[in-house]
Order: structure tokens, then C-alpha cells, then sequence
């Protein structure tokens, strides 16, 4: 069976419902997440530039702190799967065709700056299996 929703975004990761989505997995279920995280917290006018390209929910964690949530869900064998590389690229693409310069800062905290991708965002895929 596979259920495909959106999360309501929230900043803690523990509040978007690992634990009752684990609990209705069936045994051998799989739970299957992509994120795009944030190792510490962003000044308000870099998330504000942000939110002008499309980013805006970030959740505050390392990927070690969502491999914890989803072991303590009950999941096993927790993989995370760091994707940030594949999809600069296509942030990097999509700045090239950008023809309006409103959003030259936004891009350039994301691709450029000491919060950008890489550095301080993540784009992370998540697996977990219900054993039990």
C-alpha cells in the first residue's frame, strides 16, 4: 500500500507524525521521506529571500537528528540519503533561466552563501521498515 501526502510543514520534524504514520505501517511496511533541512537557523530576511523562490519550510535538524526521530518512531533500518548535490543542480539551472532580478538575492543565499546548499540546507531522502 502507498499513501502519498504532504506534510503540514512545521520547523520540528517530531511534530510531522513519524510515530503514527510508523504505527499504521504494516509489518514489513516502508516509510519513505524527502526533506530539505537546515542545520541551524536562518536570520529572518534569508528565509523571507527564500520564500520568494519557493523554499519555504525548512526543517531545523542534522540528518542524524531525522535518523534518531525515525528510530525512535520504531523504524529499522534507517537509511538517509543526502541528495543536496543532484538538486543544486537543478537550482543552479533554474538561476541561469531566471530573468527577473528580484530574486538574485534568494539565489544567491542558496547557491552562494554560508546558508546555501551544501553548507547549511540539505535535501535529504529517508527510509525506515516497520520489522515488528
Amino acid at each position: 500500500m502507498i499513501s502519498e501526502f504532504i506534510i503540514s510543514p512545521t520547523s520540528m520534524p517530531t511534530e510531522i507524525g513519524q510515530n503514527e504514520m510508523a504505527r499504521v505501517l504494516r509489518k514489513t511496511g516502508k516509510m519513505i521521506l524527502t526533506d530539505i533541512i537546515t542545520v541551524r537557523k536562518f536570520p529572518d530576511y534569508v528565509r523571507d529571500e527564500l520564500k520568494l523562490i519557493g523554499i519555504d519550510y525548512l526543517c531545523e535538524g542534522t540528518q542524524e537528528d531525522f535518523k534518531k526521530w525515525m528510530t525512535n518512531a520504531g523504524l529499522k533500518n534507517v537509511e538517509i540519503v543526502d541528495l543536496t548535490t543532484q538538486i543544486k543542480l537543478i537550482w543552479e539551472e533554474r538561476f541561469q533561466k531566471s530573468e527577473d532580478y528580484k530574486f538574485s538575492k534568494a539565489y544567491y543565499h542558496l547557491l552562494n552563501s554560508e546558508f546555501g546548499l551544501g553548507k547549511n540546507i540539505f535535501y535529504i531522502y529517508v527510509k525506515g521498515e516497520k520489522l515488528y
